[in-house]
């Protein structure tokens, strides 16, 4: 099957949505807007793509040697500069950079036997942090502050059968300048997981109920959820209920 990318195009009279050739059968999960005409993704097979003019053409830079592994999130700053993140299990999971536009691609930081990394985020070019699932009852939390060593924090506690929600580097966001955020799923239902610091310090934490997501989708969309109600039985609810509340927190 032909696989296409999707770019939302501005203009006066609202969005539309443009289909572009990607040129790629591979599986796309990661994606990094730099600029209107910038743009790169990634995903299976060591696959990387970026675009310089606006999607009419992509190409095709991922790391040699690499095909082994899934780039489910990448975050670039020029048409240069980028860092892949693959997710996998033990040693599948990698961190790998390029400064000269995919020409070349340095290994900076490989996973051990252990663990499977979900996603990661970066401040700036320079300053980031990495998400992976519990090892040894523990959340991994590796983070950089020169955008090439990257070293481990002590993450905070997990729950039984609570791990990162999901593996598509979307459990993860950097907020401002040393905010990070993370959502989890499990049997014993999910949280979001917030630090302030950079550093790895955890101060807010709080379960995490399906009609939070539904107020903040609804928020995102420009719904007052509190006020979008529908009638039953002889009385108005609301779609949220009673419980729900949108996460500031982790609005970007």
């Amino acid at each position: 099957m032909r696989l296409v990318v999707f770019l939302a195009c501005c203009c006066a009279f609202g969005q539309t949505w443009q289909t572009q050739e990607s040129g790629t059968t591979a599986s796309l999960r990661g994606l990094s807007v730099v600029d209107d005409s910038v743009v790169w993704a990634s995903g299976s097979t060591g696959t990387v793509m970026r675009t310089v003019d606006q999607g009419a053409t992509w190409t095709s830079i991922g790391p040699a040697g690499a095909a082994d592994v899934d780039f489910r999130d990448i975050q670039a700053f020029s048409a240069t500069e980028a860092i892949a993140m693959s997710a996998g299990e033990g040693r599948l999971s990698r961190l790998y950079k390029t400064t000269d536009g995919g020409a070349t691609w340095t290994l900076l930081k490989s996973n051990g036997p252990q663990g499977f990394w979900d996603a990661f985020g970066m401040w700036d070019a320079t300053h980031g942090i990495l998400l992976g699932d519990p090892v040894d009852g523990r959340f991994t939390i590796l983070a950089t502050s020169d955008g090439r060593t990257w070293n481990a924090l002590e993450g905070p506690k997990a729950e039984k059968g609570e791990a990162a929600f999901a593996a598509s580097g979307t459990a993860l966001i950097t907020r401002g300048t040393r905010e990070a955020w993370f959502a989890t799923g499990g049997t014993g239902g999910g949280r979001i997981i917030g630090s302030s610091d950079r550093i790895g310090g955890y101060p807010a934490s709080r379960p995490l109920e399906p009609k939070d997501l539904a107020a903040t989708m609804l928020h995102l969309l420009g719904v007052d959820h509190e006020q979008l109600t529908y009638r039953f039985q002889g009385r108005r609810y609301r779609l949220t209920d009673v419980h729900g509340e949108v996460l500031e927190g982790v609005l970007a």
